[in-house]
């Protein structure tokens, strides 16, 4: 019977997938690329165009850490990792370090550390 709960305590411990990318790791805003496209409209169309690039042009992924500049700025990309997981794919359980067996955070009966210590009538002795 404790290797069951040995079992069971192991299962907690292992990483899940991360349930914002399904396990594959890239930000789901640019799939992966940290960026995408815009589409920047003149209004005016005529050959001499003083104020810029218009029509479709890149923007940074701002769900990965990337910037969403204007026309006038350089591009700066996001990572392209997810930002749950940090582009691993999996996520890892909260481990409770205050319990005597070490349980996840979510299975514990105590989510949040009391922070007393216990202490006993017999302590004094």
């Amino acid at each position: 019977m404790s290797s069951h709960w040995q079992e069971k305590d192991w299962l907690a411990r292992q990483p899940k997938p991360c349930q914002v990318c399904s396990g594959s790791g890239k930000c789901i805003g640019c799939l992966g690329i940290g960026s995408n496209p815009v589409m920047y409209l003149a209004a005016n169309v005529n050959r001499h165009n003083t104020k810029g690039a218009y029509g479709r042009r890149l923007q940074g992924c701002d769900g990965c850490f990337g910037f969403k500049q204007n026309m006038m700025a350089e591009l700066k990309k996001g990572t392209g990792r997810c930002p749950n997981c940090d582009g691993w794919g999996k996520i890892r359980p909260d481990i409770d370090l205050t319990s005597p067996t070490g349980r996840t955070k979510r299975n514990s009966i105590c989510a949040q550390p009391t922070g007393r210590k216990l202490t006993s009538a017999w302590s004094g002795l």
